[in-house]
């Protein structure tokens, strides 16, 4: 399931809107999720390259960053979210803890989407560390040309529904600089799918995010 389901998202945001909604006509041809993951990932093989080679032709940057990042396959997400796999995450360490990448999120924040451009992050290393045992997570990025690494380290608090944390930020980091998080610097985190190449999880304030290892 796991490299399966990663390819039907990752076809999604690199395809185009055009191509999106082709991909929804043909589905409706399609049996069951199996089909739809094995149609989808053939098509990842070529037109992943297409997209990519046109997206760093014809725009900048940034624009590379909205175009990758900020497609809504919100639809595709909650299909996969269906399949989850693993209910209660938390019971699971093994596939919960380990460094993940961000592969997608609605969160402009994450995303830097206000910042200044040196000071936007890599979006290839936006990364999470969690240790599901330990109750600790950190999250990591650069900017300035991968010159300056952010950073935040958390303490978690599992709720009794197996898959919601509390988030209580302990301390920011800016390069050489470390900084004690205020204590109102506090989150919700629901892993909604969990295997052990992809994991999805929802934020208090509505953000999805989409990583893989």
């Amino acid at each position: 399931v796991g490299a399966r389901s990663f390819a039907l998202l990752l076809a999604f945001f690199l395809l185009g809107s055009e191509s999106a909604e082709e991909e929804l006509v043909e589905r409706e041809d399609v049996e069951d999720h199996q089909r739809v993951r094995d149609h989808l990932n053939h098509r990842l093989v070529g037109e992943h390259r297409h997209e990519r080679h046109r997206q760093h032709a014809e725009h900048s940057d940034d624009d590379v960053h909205e175009v990758v990042h900020r497609r809504p396959p919100i639809l595709i997400v909650e299909e996969v979210e269906a399949l989850h796999p693993t209910p209660r995450p938390l019971a699971t360490p093994e596939l919960l803890s380990g460094c993940w990448q961000l592969v997608y999120t609605t969160s402009d924040s994450i995303l830097g989407t206000a910042r200044q451009r040196p000071f936007k992050p890599d979006y290839t290393r936006i990364l999470q560390s969690i240790n599901a045992e330990k109750l600790a997570a950190k999250n990591e990025e650069w900017v300035l040309g991968g010159l300056l690494r952010n950073s935040v380290r958390a303490k978690l608090e599992p709720r009794d529904d197996g898959a919601t944390v509390d988030v209580i930020f302990k301390r920011f980091g800016i390069g050489w600089l470390k900084l004690p998080a205020p204590k109102s610097a506090r989150g919700v985190l629901t892993t909604t799918y969990l295997d052990d190449e992809m994991r999805i999880s929802r934020g208090d304030r509505g953000n999805v995010f989409v990583l893989g290892k």
